[in-house]
């Protein structure tokens, strides 16, 4: 697929974005991501009280 789309010229869409833009999405959405896969101790009544 990324063969594909580097033969067919869409590199010319991503070109403009400026580096410290991508880079700071990139910081910025990461964590939340991260965030999102990391388990989740289940509520308890014991952790609802803290």
């Amino acid at each position: 697929m990324q063969i594909g789309l580097g033969l067919s010229g869409t590199d010319k869409l991503i070109r403009p974005i400026h580096y410290p833009a991508a880079s700071g999405y990139v910081s910025a959405v990461s964590p939340t991501i991260l965030g999102r896969q990391l388990p989740r101790e289940p509520v308890t009544d014991e952790t609802a009280s803290l």
